[in-house]
């Protein structure tokens, strides 16, 4: 190798292990240092005389997409942006036009998304370029498995250290790293996964080559085992499936090179069948049985795994089908590379419990962000790559180890977003160089010149994106969010960078309303045009409303922002310290999935009265939510609220109260001298079955109802039935026979009542 290509070899090495290892390249100064390094590995090459003999699918997929992405933040003239896309550009007007800012005349409705999207790419091509160069040679494609590979194991022995360590701090420094199973620098768990089955499979393959010392594979038997290990320590269910699908994509390639290597001479035969062969079987037999002992979390995450899932509209699949009005709406050039986060929550009711950075489905990722063309020309090219890769099954096993990693990365991509991070874009780039290297050749005086010129073109974009990450013109909705709670002041500034971002817009108006300003409603109902299901915004309005006087409004607002408040005691309890019972009903939503927990909110601040009148709206809303019924019949009974159960007896028609609910309401009817209502709750219980307490007592209480009704030969029928019935305990004869005297003195008095 010559000493130019060994130093960019070096710079393009740096620059994946930065990527995976410095927060897998989640941090603008991560990414920062991933484009100086590839940067550094270019420039040795720009004086070189060879070049590619043909196009790399590989260079091709990079460069297109860092075009279409350039494409996406170049000026345009606004009538045709706004016949491209009418929705997303007359809401971005509104935006600018409310705020004070000069709209973006660009396709992407996040610009700095979309710009550091670019550097990404950018960033990629250059790496693609340099290990397509590095891979031409066996000895190159070598180096570039096994520094993958071995990035991999160090990457499971820090996250197995932190594991040790029991840390949910990476490197003991960063937090908010959201409780991962296995914590590790990528910090998102199905990422992990996606890594670690790639370190697994591709040493599955550097066990099996037979060109580098004995000690190196049983290094790689080892690698391949705490990849395995780590890839299901995350509980990843895609990942576990990554995993299998890899191995066997990987363990088909090399029997099939085996079968088709007929041709070979009778010595390399004989080497093969005494050490690779019991090699490649002792470490694919000892990956199984680490999968098979490491996979009782992942099998249970898959068990629990059901169609409630698939059809609920807040797991990723109703994200997938909310994003098709995305795409309905800008068919031909999408929404922008980077600008997902900040648009889609205008379409996506479940953002108000979680926010969605990106679809998990690549595939359905590029036609929400590129539009239908783009998304088909980066598909056909995806496909010429998968092609090409084919193409080199029969190229020994690093090629069966890069085939089997790929596959892990195409089938994980189908629901996780890994490779939009450098992290596993960057590793990914070089697994795929190994597989789609094309020829150099000397290059001719003229394209010679012309291939310098690109050169230095390539390494000035990544100096000058490099600029653009250290500044404000690449900032993230989420690193603008984290300053926006700092210093609401700067959100004029946020908002022209994100014109789709509703937080910017709802901190304007939080400043507004301090001062009373008048524009602070239009600011609120613009935020909300953005993100339609934010409690927070919906708790604004709510507060502006009751402050203007319009409380059933007000009630409105409340509901909406209740089942999504991140306090919902503090929200229930402005609730019932602001409105009446009635109205305090309409602000709480008639969701019968939350009874129990906002009733016990409500009697935790003794507030049956909004409990009972909420269970009443419930009752008439949802005439079939049996528990809903229950717990109203309940209440109504503990406070012998009889206009309540009125309304539970016309509304819940499925529900049957329990023997146990009908004897207490008896009582509280019995009571209110209500009998009529007692003698028809109670008629049937002689057919009773179960607790015969509770029968005894309730066949009691209907005698007496009979006894206040004057219905005395009712009544001593139900007295004598009760005495022989054989449940009635021997001290309550004395009392039934009393009570039997009594009506026979009520019925004599009658009597000499009538004869006067």
């Amino acid at each position: 190798m010559r000493a130019r290509d060994g130093l960019s070899a070096g710079f393009g090495a740096l620059a994946v292990t930065v990527s995976i290892f410095a927060i897998g390249g989640r941090t603008w100064w991560s990414r920062l240092a991933v484009a100086v390094a590839v940067g550094a590995a270019l420039v040795p090459l720009v004086p070189s005389r060879r070049v590619l003999a043909r196009w790399s699918p590989l260079v091709v997929l990079a460069g297109l997409a860092a075009l279409f992405c350039a494409i996406q933040v170049v000026p345009l003239p606004h009538g045709l942006l706004a016949a491209l896309n009418p929705t997303g550009i007359a809401i971005r007007d509104d935006g600018a036009a409310l705020a004070g800012f000069s709209a973006p005349h660009t396709i992407t409705l996040d610009v700095p998304g979309t710009l550091d999207a670019l550097i990404f790419f950018i960033t990629l091509l250059g790496l693609a370029i340099v290990a397509v160069r590095v891979a031409t040679s066996e000895n190159g494609r070598y180096r570039l498995i096994t520094l993958v590979a071995g990035s991999c194991g160090v990457y499971a022995l820090v996250a197995g250290a932190h594991r040790l360590f029991d840390t949910d701090m990476l490197y003991g420094v960063i937090g908010d790293t959201g409780g991962q199973q296995l914590l590790g620098p990528l910090i998102n768990g199905n990422q992990t996964a996606c890594l670690m089955a790639m370190g697994a499979v591709l040493s599955i393959g550097l066990v099996m080559y037979p060109r580098q010392r004995s000690g190196l594979r049983v290094v790689w038997v080892a690698n391949a085992l705490a990849c395995a290990v780590a890839c299901l320590a995350t509980l990843s269910r895609g990942g576990a499936l990554a995993l299998g699908v890899g191995v066997f994509v990987a363990v088909a390639a090399l029997v099939t090179q085996r079968l088709a290597a007929n041709e070979t001479p009778r010595r390399r035969r004989a080497s093969f069948l005494s050490s690779s062969l019991p090699i490649g079987i002792v470490s694919i037999c000892a990956v199984i049985v680490v999968l098979y002992a490491s996979a009782g979390g992942v099998a249970q995450q898959l068990t629990h795994t059901s169609l409630d899932e698939v059809h609920s509209p807040r797991s990723k699949f109703g994200a997938w089908h909310n994003a098709v009005e995305l795409i309905d709406e800008s068919p031909w050039v999408g929404i922008g590379r980077g600008a997902f986060e900040p648009v889609f929550q205008r379409v996506h009711p479940p953002s108000a419990y979680a926010t969605y950075t990106h679809l998990e489905n690549e595939y359905l990722q590029a036609v929400v962000d590129w539009g239908v063309p783009g998304a088909l020309i980066m598909a056909f090219t995806a496909i010429w790559l998968i092609v090409a890769a084919l193409r080199r099954w029969r190229d020994g096993p690093l090629a069966a180890g890069a085939l089997g990693a790929l596959a892990v990365v195409v089938l994980q991509s189908n629901v996780d977003f890994g490779i939009e991070f450098l992290g596993l874009a960057a590793p990914c780039t070089v697994v795929a160089a190994a597989l789609a290297y094309v020829p150099l050749r000397e290059a001719s005086p003229r394209r010679l010149a012309a291939s310098r010129a690109m050169r230095l073109a390539h390494v000035a974009a990544l100096g000058v994106g490099a600029l653009l990450l250290a500044t404000s013109a690449t900032t993230l909705i989420g690193d603008d969010h984290i300053a926006l709670e700092d210093d609401p002041q700067i959100a004029s500034a946020e908002v022209a960078r994100h014109p789709f971002d509703y937080y910017g817009y709802a901190r304007i108006a939080e400043v507004m309303a301090r001062t009373s300003d008048a524009n602070a409603v239009r600011f609120l109902n613009h935020a909300l045009a953005l993100h339609p299901t934010d409690p927070g915004l919906h708790l604004a309005a709510a507060r502006m409303l009751y402050a203007a006087k319009h409380p059933e409004q007000a009630a409105i607002e409340y509901a909406a922002a209740l089942p999504s408040a991140r306090d919902q005691h503090r929200v229930l309890a402005e609730i019932a310290r602001r409105f009446r019972p009635d109205v305090a009903a309409t602000a709480i939503p008639a969701e019968p999935d939350w009874v129990d927990a906002w009733l016990r909110i409500l009697d935790e601040q003794q507030r049956d009265d909004i409990a009972i009148a909420w269970l009443e709206r419930v009752a008439l809303l949802q005439p079939h939510a049996i528990h809903a019924c229950e717990r109203l019949y309940e209440l109504a009974t503990r406070h012998s609220d009889l206009d309540a159960i009125g309304v539970l007896r016309q509304r819940c028609v499925d529900y049957q109260p329990s023997q146990e609910d009908r004897l207490s309401l008896s009582r509280v009817l019995h009571a209110k001298h209500d009998d009529a209502r007692v003698l028809a709750l109670l008629s049937d219980v002689e057919s009773w079955q179960g607790r015969s307490d509770l029968k005894v007592d309730s066949w009691q209480l209907l005698c007496d109802a009979e006894i206040e009704l004057a219905h005395y030969d009712d009544a001593k029928h139900c007295l004598r039935q009760l005495d022989s019935s054989g449940i009635a305990p021997p001290e309550l004869s004395s009392k039934l026979a009393e009570k039997l005297e009594r009506i026979d003195d009520a019925e004599r008095a009658l009597a000499a009542g009538s004869n006067r």
